[in-house]
């Protein structure tokens, strides 16, 4: 359950990399989003030993989709 309980650090930490983003922060956006994408991987390899998938599994992905969705439009804008 360790996983659910940081659900909510990872979603401030989403809301300020789009932040970053709509102040055109690109930098401090994809270093943050890159960040936020890691750490979610790190924690689907371990839930994924503890059988706690099904448990946030939706919420995973959409973590994982906005934290994307704010580097790749970062990165798009400093065009890499």
């Amino acid at each position: 359950m360790a996983i659910i309980d940081e659900e909510k650090p990872i979603w401030e930490e989403i809301d300020r990399a789009e932040s970053y983003l709509v102040c055109c922060m690109f930098d401090e956006a994809a270093s943050l989003a890159s960040s936020i994408i890691m750490r979610l991987h790190e924690d689907y390899k371990h839930s994924n030993k503890s059988c706690e998938v099904s448990d946030f599994e939706n919420e995973w992905d959409d973590m994982l989709e906005s934290a994307g969705m704010v580097l790749v439009q970062s990165m798009k804008q400093l065009q890499r």
